[in-house]
């Protein structure tokens, strides 16, 4: 074998063993795991969370205290009318019962317009409570089924008819289309129910 001969041979046995130990290497090395991907429709959850059925109940539940006190308010100036209109306008206490009920009527009024700010305040505290319990449920899914990302949308559920409602849902939206194989909304709605929550603090 000439000098040339056997720089070929050995070049090709290099060549050999170079491709041999990349395809070992390409064999060891695991495959990646493709990304688990679902997405979550927020709006939907919201709508259906048992909940969010339950902020109304829980509101009049808290309410029946000043609801108590509004009719009896309201029931004192009906009767303070009926007297009125018994009392001869000669009468000197006539004045002294228009007074007492122009006091009854603001005080009435008072009640009322605190009632409603009230309310609409614990409306406020229990929806963001109950947002931020679907935040928790879409952490938890993904952590308990293995997925990588979970991105949301709301197509549906906060209101679609009203316009300020509707842009809103464009901007929290991230998502505009996707395979409904990724849609893991029921699955959320599902456990989310399945987990009740009791009574929240009530306002006075």
């Amino acid at each position: 074998m000439t000098r040339r001969q056997a720089g070929r041979t050995l070049l090709g046995l290099a060549v050999t063993g170079i491709l041999a130990a990349s395809a070992t290497a390409q064999t060891a090395e695991p495959k990646a795991r493709p990304l688990l991907v679902g997405v979550v429709d927020l709006g939907v959850v919201f709508a259906r969370s048992e909940r969010t059925a339950g902020i109304a109940r829980q509101v009049a539940r808290e309410r029946e205290p000043i609801d108590a006190r509004t009719r009896e308010q309201r029931g004192a100036i009906d009767s303070l009318r009926r007297d009125l209109e018994a009392t001869p306008d000669d009468n000197p206490t006539k004045r002294l019962k228009v007074a007492e009920l122009m006091l009854l009527e603001k005080g009435l009024e008072a009640i009322e317009h605190e009632t409603t700010r009230l309310t609409q305040q614990r409306f406020e505290t229990l929806t963001l409570a109950v947002i931020d319990e679907i935040d928790a449920a879409v952490r938890e899914f993904a952590k308990t089924h293995g997925y990588d990302l979970i991105l949301k949308t709301t197509t549906k559920g906060w209101g679609e008819t009203r316009l300020p409602e509707r842009l809103y849902r464009a901007q929290i939206s991230t998502v505009v289309a996707y395979d409904p194989a990724l849609d893991v909304t029921d699955a959320i709605v599902e456990q989310l129910n399945a987990n009740p929550e009791g009574e929240r603090r009530t306002f006075h």
